[in-house]
């Protein structure tokens, strides 16, 4: 646990956690992808560690876990304001030495536009010692997500991949 606020809590997921916080990880990342609808599994317990350094923050709200954000190393980068991005201007993404990218952040319905998602990228900002400012964004984003994104990078952001 890295942070704890009366009923709520984020837990840390990533190799080192026992079998059992990383099969709860699976299970709310399998919630969440009957929702978006993602490729494949959004998070597996057996994965090995690799270079990326998955880390899985699970926010859990009087026992049971409503939301979750998925940060990894990624080590290819490029900046885009939103105007580029609207204008879907292609920049080339560049070798990088690796940086913490948001794969994922997602939160029950229940939670959704209540702040909470803000709260937790912030919690694992910290826990990360990384500023805003140093962080990779994953895309393609949902509608919700772009929304969130645009509300938490006013300017510029970065993709990583």
């Amino acid at each position: 646990m890295i942070w704890s606020q009366e009923k709520n809590m984020i837990i840390l997921v990533n190799n080192l956690s026992d079998h059992q916080e990383r099969v709860r990880a699976r299970k709310i990342g399998q919630i969440a992808n009957r929702e978006l609808q993602h490729d494949g599994p959004i998070y597996h317990e057996s994965e090995s560690a690799d270079s990326r350094d998955i880390h899985l923050y699970l926010y859990v709200s009087d026992v049971r876990v409503v939301g979750f954000a998925i940060f990894e190393k990624r080590d290819y980068v490029s900046k885009y304001t939103w105007d580029e991005y609207d204008k879907k201007i292609e920049k080339e993404l560049k070798e990088h030495s690796p940086i913490w990218s948001l794969g994922l952040i997602w939160f029950h319905k229940k939670y959704r536009k209540t702040g909470v998602a803000t709260h937790l990228f912030q919690i694992c900002l910290n826990h990360l010692k990384i500023g805003i400012n140093d962080i990779g964004l994953y895309t393609p984003f949902t509608k919700e997500g772009e929304a969130w994104a645009r509300a938490t990078f006013e300017k510029e952001f970065i993709i990583a991949k």
